[in-house]
């Protein structure tokens, strides 16, 4: 039996699989619900205003780090247990920029910076309410649009149009908070996709449809617009750093298109297309594409990937029982941040040069100080930013 025999074994589900992690995890979630609780710990930091909690700083902790010599291969546990040399209090990040972390009790800032582009300014939805405030709690403007917001997404530097949806409606705002704009009807429950160029306002959504269209935002030209190769509930769209693929998740792959508004469909009037470049077959959790090139990680099975988006070939970083909830990489693209819910935990595995893990154990706590009960497990919103004007 060769290597590949192992992997496609590895990959296959086994007979009634599904169902026996339906039945297990419940149990899985009661035994870490009661589970003694750890001492507590200094807080972090954080200024309330308007109800909305921003962390200025992290408790100070040691990480621990893997072997230099590890090999690079990914990093197995047979339990749910967490990593086992996890430290009780997250530290600093172990490169730069600054997290942005939502959790039960409101929006925190690791790192004491923003979120928006330049790090000036972070944005919230909170039930109808869109608004803006600074690092330190300052509301700079807020809007409200009933039935309710979501989805808010700054565009590229240097952050002058955040994108939002209202009920099945795409809107656009100046970062100023000026300038609000109907910009599409019937949209998915899909946060949009900013084309990661500077100053230009270029959008990728998808519509209730199943298709998926990409709008410049100020002069309102539809500048492509498609339907999947193979059609299915979108879940995600998302910009290869370069803006030359796209990536839309579905229920059971990821499909990546190219040549985005260039393939004419030769009637005047009817927007350009694309073209499918690669298709991932499976059920893959939330992707992000690097800082640069066109890779891109994403968790599937118990295992985290970073995939080349073109090759479709796939490299595990990170391999474990049990299920992790997002990934995010580092401004500079040399580690990557990955959630652990069951464990409590985040890791943070470097992907470039020497192969490390650093792990810290009770994020839930540490971003619900003083909460009683069992605390919410926080949700990435982003690591921003690698140096002004990136």
């Amino acid at each position: 039996m060769n290597e590949r025999r192992l992997r496609e074994l590895f990959d296959a589900p086994a007979p009634g699989e599904g169902e026996a992690g339906d039945r297990a995890w419940p149990l899985v979630r009661q035994a870490h619900a009661e589970r003694e609780p750890a001492p507590s710990r200094r807080p972090l930091r954080r200024p309330v205003i308007g109800g909305v909690a921003l962390a200025g700083a992290a408790a100070i902790a040691v990480i621990a780090l893997t072997p230099p010599g590890e090999a690079f291969r990914g990093w197995v546990h047979d339990r749910v247990v967490g990593e086992p040399n996890a430290k009780p209090a997250l530290a600093r990040l172990p490169t730069g920029g600054q997290l942005l972390v939502l959790s039960p009790r409101g929006p925190w800032i690791v790192q004491a910076d923003g979120s928006s582009p330049r790090g000036k300014f972070v944005v919230v939805t909170s039930g109808p309410r869109l608004v803006a405030v600074t690092p330190g709690g300052t509301v700079r403007w807020s809007l409200s649009r009933p039935p309710r917001s979501a989805d808010a997404r700054w565009s590229p530097y240097p952050g002058y149009r955040i994108a939002y949806r209202v009920g099945d409606t795409l809107r656009v705002i100046g970062g100023n908070g000026l300038g609000d704009v109907l910009l599409a009807r019937r949209v998915a429950p899909v946060p949009p996709a900013w084309l990661p160029r500077a100053f230009l306002h270029v959008l990728a959504y998808a519509d209730a449809r199943g298709r998926i269209h990409v709008v410049n935002t100020d002069t309102r030209r539809r500048l492509a617009t498609w339907r999947l190769a193979r059609p299915g509930p979108i879940l995600q769209v998302a910009w290869s750093a370069n803006g030359r693929l796209l990536a839309v998740r579905t229920a059971t792959e990821i499909q990546i298109y190219g040549e985005i508004g260039r393939v004419s469909l030769l009637f005047r009037g009817i927007p350009a297309g694309a073209v499918l470049v690669r298709s991932l077959r499976g059920r893959f959790g939330p992707l992000e594409f690097a800082p640069r090139g066109e890779d891109f990680v994403a968790a599937r099975r118990g295992r985290v990937l970073v995939v080349g988006a073109r090759s479709g070939r796939a490299r595990p970083v990170l391999t474990a029982a049990g299920s992790f909830s997002q990934t995010l990489w580092s401004p500079d693209g040399r580690w990557l941040l990955v959630a652990w819910p069951e464990a409590d935990q985040w890791l943070f595995v470097r992907v470039r040069g020497t192969h490390r893990i650093s792990a810290v154990s009770g994020i839930g706590r540490e971003f619900n100080p003083g909460g009683g009960g069992r605390p919410g497990f926080p949700a990435l919103a982003g690591w921003c930013c690698a140096a002004p004007g990136s």
